[in-house]
Formats: structure tokens, sequence, C-alpha cells
């Protein structure tokens, strides 16, 4: 993380010297800037309003913007795991983050898009790790409570979930 800000960077490289005219004598360095989907122009990304439930509150899309930074910039260090690392963690903190895709700031789109993005539930749409979700006991399946016609709190009662379909005897 830089300083002063949130933004967040995956380091590349420690350029010695010279990296930055204003710090030539000074170590910097080479990072890749992420970006959160409130710092992009969401609308041109197609995808639905209705789906950007499916975004994540710690979700940031790795963009092709690469810069050199003056080393003293850096905040701290955080974490940014997959999707699938992030969603089987114990271990989130305020400086946990994933990522699925990469933001391609040129073509100003997602890769890959959105309605590539690996989905779950009878709805077939994406991952959010920030809403609750039900794994049914017979299948192995997640769904979302509300696709199921259960509330969050039903859901978070239920001790042996069995989804609709394996009630109805349809294997997925």
């Amino acid at each position: 993380m830089a300083r002063g800000s949130n933004y967040i960077c995956k380091f590349l490289e420690v350029i010695p010297f010279g990296g930055i005219p204003e710090f030539e004598y000074w170590p910097s360095i080479r990072v890749q800037w992420y970006f959160h989907h409130n710092e992009i122009d969401i609308d041109n990304l197609d995808i639905p309003a209705e789906d950007r439930i499916y975004l994540g509150d710690n979700e940031l899309f790795l963009s092709d913007i690469e810069q050199n930074i003056y080393i003293g910039h850096i905040r701290g260090k955080c974490k940014v795991l997959t999707i699938e690392e992030y969603d089987s963690t114990t271990n989130v903190t305020e400086l946990t983050y994933f990522s699925r895709a990469m933001y391609l700031t040129k073509e100003k789109k997602l890769s890959p898009p959105f309605e590539r993005w690996a989905t779950l539930c009878s709805c077939r749409k994406p991952l959010n790790p920030n809403l609750l979700s039900i794994g049914c006991d017979r299948c192995n399946e997640w769904y979302h409570p509300k696709c199921e016609g259960l509330t969050d709190e039903m859901a978070q009662n239920i001790d042996d979930f069995i989804c609709s379909k394996c009630k109805r005897g349809v294997m997925v």
C-alpha cells in the first residue's frame, strides 16, 4: 500500500538508483496498480446493475499500469489472494483482498469479462464472499439462501441442508 492513500499495488522489483527523476539517488520500486471497483467506470464493464452485488467489498482488479514509486511511499503490506483462497481462508483481516480479473485500462474492460467468471447456485451468478451462501450436504453445490427460498437467518440455523434440486431428485 502506498503512503497517504489506500492505493494497493503489486511489488515487481527494486530499482537501486535513478528510477524516479526527483529521487534519482534514492531507491525506488516498480509496482503494478490494483483498482477497487469503486475506482473504475463500472458502467462500461458490461456488468448489469442488478449483478453488481456480486462484486466483493475487498475485491481488487490488477491493472496493466506499472509505475516506479519512491520506496518511502509504501505504508505497509497487504495480501491479495485468488477468490478461491480468499473464500476458504479463516484469517481475513482489513488488509486481505482478493482478485479474479484484470482491469485493462486502455480497453476499459475486465479480463476475463464478468460473464465468464466462475458461478455457483441455481442462478449461475459469481461468488461474492461477502454474501452468505449455503452448501448442499448431498451434491456439495453452493447456493444463495434467497435462491432456495430461505432468509439468511434461516440458512444460518440449518444443520443439514438439502437443495431444491436434490429434493426433487435432479442431479447437478
